[in-house]
């Protein structure tokens, strides 16, 4: 994975999630991209698959108006949820906090990839942020 930073959007995989989302996609794919963490509970969680939940919860928390650190990355998803501002059911909240919640889990491959850098604790605080502001 092409990674550049700790932000939710900092990577090639979440980049290219947030404009599956805003170019088409829509809540949907922010749900399904939930619905495949969630799924993974009893099994090991994919590093794209967490990459994808992460910026689905950004979307969540950005339609709930509490959005994180503005990115160049997700510019184009920025304008979308100001243009069409679809609602988010309670439900979709509550998959977005219990997803991130596997993100961070020990069995998540994104979590492990994280702990063998020196930005483990910076990227952390970004997703507990995260999780906070769902």
């Amino acid at each position: 994975m092409g990674v550049w930073g700790t932000g939710i959007f900092d990577s090639d995989e979440a980049s290219d999630f947030a404009s599956e989302v805003a170019e088409g996609g829509g809540i949907e794919a922010v749900e399904e991209a939930l619905d495949r963490v969630l799924n993974s509970a009893d099994d090991y969680l994919e590093l794209p698959d967490a990459a994808a939940g992460l910026v689905a919860a950004e979307v969540v928390a950005r339609l709930r108006g509490r959005p994180g650190p503005a990115s160049a990355y997700a510019e184009t998803l920025d304008a979308w949820i100001a243009e069409e501002s679809p609602a988010v059911p309670a439900a979709l909240a509550k998959k977005a906090k219990s997803a991130v919640a596997l993100i961070l889990a020990d069995s998540s491959e994104m979590k492990e990839q994280w702990l063998e850098t020196d930005d483990f604790d910076e990227w952390k605080r970004t997703v507990d942020g995260l999780a906070a502001r769902l």
